[in-house]
């Protein structure tokens, strides 16, 4: 093992017992875990939105419009599936989204939860309206 290697694992280490202090100083002060509250109100608060759309664009939901939903649905913090024929996959990940082989005239179905979801949704499917900002 090399002095990088042996410095890389000493500041993991390191790293995992300060977020460890942390939690505790936190749980101390307060008598409880604060973040299991927040987590927990925003899951009451929140539903999952769901809405079908029909893949218009020529060539379907190839590369490039894989790339283009991910990186819209990665800007955002809820959590964005979408679902074609039983398959459902996160649309934050490029693999994922490919591996759907969308084409045009598919339906694929929309989930989106979290604190931003209205917002998401609406991006979603005007990117998808738009036809990925594709000319046909």
């Amino acid at each position: 093992m090399t002095k990088y290697q042996s410095n890389i694992g000493k500041f993991q280490t390191l790293k995992c017992k300060l977020k460890t202090l942390a939690r505790t100083i936190i749980s101390t002060i307060l008598g409880k875990n604060p973040f299991k509250k927040i987590l927990k109100r925003e899951k009451l608060e929140s539903t999952v939105l769901e809405q079908e759309i029909e893949i218009i664009n020529k060539l379907g939901l190839h590369a490039r419009a894989a790339a283009k939903l991910v990186k819209i649905a990665s800007s955002f913090e809820s959590s964005i599936e979408i679902e074609k024929q039983d398959q459902r996959v996160n649309a934050k990940s490029i693999m994922s989204v490919m591996m759907l082989a969308a084409s045009r005239g598919n339906l694929v179905k929309l989930y989106i939860e979290g604190t931003d979801q209205k917002d998401a949704m609406k991006a979603v499917i005007d990117l998808i309206s738009d036809k990925f900002g594709e000319d046909e």
